[in-house]
């Protein structure tokens, strides 16, 4: 079905808008709006832009951002977006209770996965989102606005390139590379400055290989990219640089002619991640306080495609009756093969599959009681990422161990781990003794392992106020 989206991206003094209605086989520019804003009022002229009454896709400058790259030792999405904030939080500027944060795998490394994490103060958030609903706009989605060039680079199959986006009060660019390989970063000074060459050389030369080789292009977009002398662009960074194409597919019939392509290439890539497949990437910075109320479980989206692939299965067995054997075979074993495809889609751990349905039911209920046992840590003004770091600062830091498994549940939590020695295990348990959250804290196994230089053992967290 159809869908349509609203890309709105907001400067200080200027606002630009694209409307986008995207289908299986491509995507159309329906309108675009631009126009001046005026930073003295409360809400600065949004209203003047007579955007439609819907929830808009915008998203913030790389000059808000804090980007990330992370590496970690396993492949799971549900630990990599619990972890990688973790692993790349000594070399944020704030703390992650300042921040809100999205995660984006980028792809799998011999030894586990790389992450993008990506977050912003939860002061720009908030002043992004009290801003558009000042002027009557709801936020479906926040993103990052150089991973909405990044997502228009592959949908138009430009990998690897880099896109430098040019607006008279900020320039910021993203490296897109093979796989989901992509970083961004902006420059400092603006579109209008006499050393921007320089500049992006400089940027260019800091970046990895394929980035940084000459063989990768460079594309330009934003307000002053129609205007920009390429050729002087091309001799000076010694490589082939040219206007940011529209993506195959993408037609831009209700564009106007006084908004000239690519001034609003960071609108239309924030439109279309949400209205045609080939767009669909970036993060999105609606989490924590800022979540929408509306916005489903973990779960929700997976056991809808669930029931969906159920639904149709069902229906082709009733149809099925009045139509030849042989048909409703064929019909069957395809559709049982996408059900299987979309299953191991969704739960690629799972090697030894049964029954899909049963088996992703099994899973949403998993799910649920995670949910519940979360929520009473919520209740006890206590979050499962404070818990974690409580436990790791009360171990002492000469004592080698190892966490194999840990578990949040309902009024407790359970720890799996190996040490070196009993003397160890003994240490460990008084010291998260002294922590007033654990109203108890008990060893119930601990046993020699063949390596007989290490000890397994189980702890168990018993959560509420002492005394």
């Amino acid at each position: 079905m159809p869908k349509s989206a609203l890309g709105l991206q907001v400067r200080a003094d200027r606002a630009v808008a694209v409307r986008v209605r995207g289908g299986w086989k491509g995507a159309a520019v329906e309108r675009v709006w631009g126009g001046p804003l005026d930073p003295d009022r409360s809400v600065p002229g949004l209203e003047a832009l007579g955007l439609p009454a819907e929830s808009v896709v915008t998203g913030l400058p790389a000059d808000r951002l804090f980007a990330r790259t992370v590496e970690l030792a396993f492949t799971d999405r549900k630990r990599l977006a619990q972890a990688a904030p973790l692993e790349a939080e000594e070399t944020l500027p704030l703390p992650l209770e300042d921040l809100v944060w999205d995660t984006r795998i980028l792809g799998r490394t011999p030894a586990g996965s790389r992450c993008l994490v990506v977050a912003a103060p939860q002061d720009a958030v908030g002043e992004r989102v009290g801003l558009l609903a000042g002027a009557g706009l709801r936020v479906e989605a926040l993103d990052a606005e150089p991973l909405a060039l990044a997502g228009l680079c592959r949908a138009g199959g430009l990998a690897p390139a880099w896109v430098c986006d040019l607006g008279p009060d900020l320039v910021q660019w993203a490296a897109v590379g093979p796989g989901d390989e992509v970083t961004f970063g902006c420059l400092p000074g603006r579109g209008t400055d006499p050393d921007l060459l320089d500049q992006v050389a400089l940027a260019l030369s800091a970046c990895p290989p394929p980035f940084s080789d000459p063989s990768t292009p460079l594309y330009v977009s934003g307000p002053l990219a129609p205007d920009t002398d390429r050729t002087e662009w091309a001799e000076h960074l010694d490589r082939t640089v040219d206007l940011l194409p529209l993506p195959p597919g993408v037609s831009a019939a209700g564009a106007p002619d006084e908004l000239p392509w690519p001034g609003w290439a960071v609108p239309l890539g924030l439109a279309l991640r949400e209205a045609w497949r080939p767009g669909r990437s970036g993060v999105d910075l609606l989490q924590g306080p800022f979540a929408p109320e509306d916005r489903g479980t973990p779960w929700k989206g997976p056991a809808i495609q669930a029931g969906v692939y159920a639904g149709i299965l069902l229906g082709l067995w009733g149809i099925g009756k009045g139509l030849e054997i042989a048909y409703l075979r064929a019909q069957y074993d395809t559709l049982s093969s996408a059900v299987r495809e979309r299953f191991r889609a969704t739960l690629p751990e799972v090697t030894n599959i049964v029954s899909e349905v049963d088996q992703l039911s099994a899973r949403v209920d998993e799910l649920e009681a995670r949910a519940r046992s979360l929520g009473s840590l919520v209740d006890r003004e206590i979050s499962p990422l404070r818990l974690l770091r409580d436990i790791s600062e009360r171990i002492p830091k000469e004592i080698e161990v190892e966490f194999e498994e840990l578990v949040v549940e309902e009024n407790r939590v359970r720890i799996k781990g190996v040490t070196v020695s009993f003397d160890a295990i003994a240490r460990i348990e008084a010291e998260l003794a002294k922590h007033p959250r654990f109203a108890q804290v008990a060893v119930s196994k601990a046993e020699t392992m063949a390596a007989k230089d290490k000890v397994r053992f189980n702890l168990t967290l018993s959560l509420g106020k002492k005394g």
